[in-house]
């Protein structure tokens, strides 16, 4: 299972957040209607955030236009539940 990073690091990503991320190798990452489904933790999915965690299952990386397609609250929570990878450079980073 990924590791999870710091609120630290979890808030400085939120500020970096134009970088593209690659899921991490091992994140689990699944949605349905009503929730989206992260290495054994779930949370509810809006409406508005099921076509980008859709593209974010296919192609497994998070680029500017998607990142903008996400809501804050489901951005940070799949941050804060180690679905990116994270460059050695940003984990000293924060």
């Amino acid at each position: 299972m990924p590791e999870r990073p710091s609120s630290d690091e979890v808030n400085f990503l939120m500020a970096s957040s134009t970088a593209v991320r690659r899921l991490h190798g091992m994140a689990r990452l699944a949605f349905d209607d009503e929730r989206v489904y992260l290495n054994g933790r779930s949370r509810e999915l809006p409406a508005a955030d099921r076509d980008g965690i859709a593209l974010l299952c296919r192609r497994r990386s998070l680029g500017r236009a998607l990142r903008a397609s996400l809501s804050d609250g489901v951005f940070r929570w799949l941050l804060k539940n180690g679905a990116f990878e994270l460059p050695d450079s940003e984990k000293n980073a924060a």
